[in-house]
C-alpha cells in the first residue's frame, strides 16, 4: 500500500513496512553490508543519530564479523550511556580479539561502579579471550 504525504511542498511517498524491508531489507541486513563492503562514512553518519538497538545490531555484526576496521566504532560505543551498548561492544571487542582494546577495557573495568556485576564479568571475559588470541598469534610465529 503506498501512503502519499504532502508536505513541505513537495511530494514524498510512503511505503508500508512490508515492502520497505522487501525493497532495501532491514536495518540489519543494510548494516551487515554496509560492514562487509567497508563503507565506514555511511556507517558513522548511521550511528550519529542511531538508537541504542542499532547500536546493539551494530555491535553484535562487527563482533560476528571480525572486521578489523571496526575497532574504532566498537571503542566510542564503550562510552555510550545505554548499558546494553557497551555490554554488546564489550563482546564484540572480545570477539576481535586485538591488543589496542584490552587497554580501552581495562580503563572502563578500573572506572567500573560495583553494582554493574554484568559489565565487569563481560569486560573480565572479553579481556581473557584477547589474551588467548595474542597467545595464539604469538605461537603461530
Amino acid at each position: 500500500m503506498l501512503y502519499r504525504n504532502y508536505h513541505n511542498s513537495y511530494f514524498t511517498d510512503y511505503y508500508d513496512k512490508e515492502r520497505w524491508y522487501k525493497m532495501f531489507g532491514s536495518k540489519e541486513d543494510r548494516l551487515r553490508k554496509l560492514i562487509r563492503k567497508n563503507r565506514w562514512g555511511k556507517i558513522s553518519k548511521i550511528l550519529e543519530t542511531a538508537d541504542s538497538q542499532t547500536k546493539i545490531l551494530f555491535a553484535s555484526e562487527c563482533g560476528s564479523t571480525k572486521n578489523e576496521k571496526s575497532l574504532n566504532y566498537l571503542i566510542a560505543l564503550l562510552r555510550d550511556d545505554d548499558e546494553k551498548v557497551q555490554l554488546e561492544a564489550v563482546k564484540a571487542l572480545g570477539l576481535l580479539g586485538k591488543d589496542s582494546a584490552k587497554t580501552h577495557l581495562l580503563d572502563i573495568l578500573n572506572n567500573l561502579p560495583k553494582e554493574k556485576t554484568e559489565l565487569y564479568n563481560a569486560i573480565r571475559e572479553s579481556i581473557s579471550k584477547i589474551n588467548e588470541a595474542i597467545a595464539e598469534t604469538s605461537k603461530a610465529m
